[in-house]
């Protein structure tokens, strides 16, 4: 162990490579790794996709920088003789040096164009998605103050885009024009500004995003949204949304599979490659987590359910068992420090057809909490259940959709 640390040390040592550039690789590296690894336990949809894209770019640019940014110290500066002066290896174009019969030093000049040619291109690639990514959530955002540090987050991200792709375009023109200016202070120090400016926002960003319990408070009679009027019919809609973001439950829906015998070859790049197995859905391991605060209160679910279990407070976070059950566990017993009641219930895939919508809706007790537009309701939906990373929202559109037959639950107390 401590040959191969004396080994690796000589290597960095001898190209020159800072503390710095290893740290940036490695925090490049942890985010793409941490990304794919939630990705393999917990499956993908189209933000977390881009996500992996974004920082996968970075992280390819990020380590790529360990051996462009050496090459190039070591020899863009050296000098050579060209139309009777000495001159930089990147003060002349890469068909200058061929002209003048320095052959050698226009490869030189070739590699050092191409390598900062690709590590230029990732990094266009991971900030372009990136803003891209940043200008849908800016879109998506509740706020005024959240939707101003999104943009200047994308601001950023897109400065960082346009630095990356003159780099890119200097190095592709580098056969017919200097190319020196593409690795000059210039570009260093818009990238440290940029990045500055990009953490800021971020936090900023994440500091006036509002959901739940501080999205009501912002929209409230006392917050600066005053979505709700002062009348009776406000403020009974003003206290409704209180108790849904205080009672909300939450449903995670995790797809069990086995690979079949067909195989599609729809996504392959090669005639003669077999494809991938196709997977064949067994069944839907369904996730309901619901407050501790209802506690010994009654709600209602879809009958489909009823194959189900009180599991541990701290099971949501993780996936269930990837095979279909056998039978299934038995209830667990609560203390009176864990926040959540969870029930664990599977979901066959003669309830659940493949090509089918899921939905399911959570109904409350009217004692737990009702008024004049009844009791809370919480319609979970997906359109495809098999797809994304389990996490089923919401959505009010799907209220009194569920016509399957009910079944009442009590959650358990401590």
């Amino acid at each position: 162990m401590a040959a191969a640390r004396q080994r690796m040390e000589r290597w960095i040592n001898a190209r020159g490579i800072g503390g710095l550039p290893l740290l940036i690789a490695a925090v490049n590296l942890v985010n793409v790794t941490n990304t794919m690894l939630s990705a393999q336990k917990d499956g993908v949809d189209r933000e977390e996709m881009t996500t992996l894209a974004s920082q996968g770019s970075y992280a390819t640019a990020a380590v790529m920088s360990l051996w462009v940014m050496p090459y190039w110290q070591r020899h863009a500066k050296n000098l050579a003789p060209l139309r009777g002066s000495m001159t930089n290896v990147t003060g002349a174009d890469i068909s200058a040096w061929k002209v003048a019969g320095q052959s050698s030093i226009s490869r030189i000049a070739a590699k050092l164009a191409s390598r900062v040619a690709g590590l230029a291109a990732f990094a266009a690639i991971g900030a372009g998605v990136e803003s891209w990514q940043i200008w849908q959530q800016r879109n998506d955002s509740t706020n005024i103050e959240e939707q101003q540090a999104l943009t200047a987050k994308f601001f950023m991200t897109v400065g960082m885009t346009g630095v990356s792709g003159a780099q890119l375009v200097g190095a592709s023109l580098s056969r017919w024009f200097a190319f020196g200016w593409i690795m000059a202070p210039w570009a260093g120090w818009a990238m440290l500004v940029l990045s500055a400016g990009y953490l800021l926002f971020s936090v900023l960003a994440e500091n006036y995003r509002r959901e739940g319990v501080r999205l009501w408070l912002y929209q409230s009679t006392w917050g600066k949204g005053n979505k709700w009027s002062r009348s009776d019919t406000g403020n009974n809609a003003e206290l409704r949304a209180l108790n849904e973001a205080l009672l909300e439950p939450s449903l995670k829906l995790t797809p069990v599979t086995t690979l079949g015998a067909e195989f599609d070859t729809s996504r392959t790049m090669s005639p003669y490659s077999p494809g991938r197995r196709v997977p064949i859905i067994q069944g839907y391991w369904v996730q309901l987590a619901l407050p501790a605060s209802l506690a010994g209160e009654t709600i209602t679910i879809s009958e489909r359910l009823a194959a189900g279990a009180w599991a541990p407070s701290d099971s949501v976070q993780t996936s269930p068992s990837s095979e279909v059950p056998q039978q299934l566990p038995e209830s667990v017993s609560y203390s009176a420090d864990d926040p959540l009641r969870v029930w664990q219930a599977w979901l066959s895939v003669e309830q659940l057809p493949e090509g089918q919508a899921f939905l399911v809706e959570v109904v409350y007790d009217e004692a737990i909490y009702s008024d004049s537009q009844g009791a809370l309701r919480f319609p979970f939906y997906k359109k495809e259940p098999s797809q994304g990373n389990g996490v089923v929202e919401t959505d009010k559109r799907y209220q009194y959709a569920d016509s399957s037959e009910s079944l009442s639950l009590t959650l358990p107390k401590a």
